[in-house]
């Protein structure tokens, strides 16, 4: 439960590759450590033949803009063209709906999933959930840290700095998924 074996197409490309959004440092200056290796694996996975990068940014206002914007450049920068972006997302619900939304525009039938090793279980149960019709693959990154994010919440600001805080939110989400799911 703590972690899941990637899953990767064999010999074919997925028609998205989608990163959610993991916010910037608390300062606001720059992409999180785990934010940029995220968007460097998954601009890797796009030499496989892959037609869109998808990724999404936090929240609203100017910090959702800076984190785009930094994304964006590091997608152009790698040689993505096709970038489509999810923006002021609020959590993974919200997220895979509006996912599911630009998968459906763009008559995607796969999409790999690149996200964090503790993150990537609760992405994916919620993805089965949300993405109906799409086939999910993924690929799990390890962070070489752990940083402080700007969130608007206190807990989400200290839990994404504590490597054991971090991997705590993620199992206990991932067992509430059924109850979010009632809500």
């Amino acid at each position: 439960m703590l972690r899941l074996a990637d899953r990767l197409p064999c010999n074919v490309s997925v028609d998205a590759i989608y990163v959610p959004g993991f916010c910037l440092t608390y300062n606001k200056q720059r992409l999180t450590v785990l934010n940029r290796v995220c968007m460097e694996k998954a601009t890797q996975q796009m030499q496989s033949g892959s037609r869109h990068l998808v990724f999404s940014g936090c929240y609203d206002g100017e910090v959702l803009e800076q984190e785009l914007t930094l994304r964006h450049k590091l997608a152009n920068d790698s040689g993505v063209r096709s970038v489509k972006k999810i923006r002021g997302i609020v959590n993974t619900e919200d997220e895979l709906i509006k996912l599911a939304l630009i998968l459906n525009t763009l008559d995607a039938r796969s999409v790999l999933l690149v996200s964090d090793e503790y993150h990537m279980p609760r992405l994916v149960r919620w993805a089965r959930l949300r993405l109906s019709g799409v086939e999910i693959f993924h690929i799990s990154v390890r962070p070489p840290t752990y940083e402080f994010t700007w969130e608007p919440s206190l807990i989400k600001v200290i839990r994404s700095g504590i490597k054991p805080l971090w991997i705590l939110w993620n199992v206990l989400l991932y067992l509430a998924t059924p109850l979010l799911l009632r809500k």
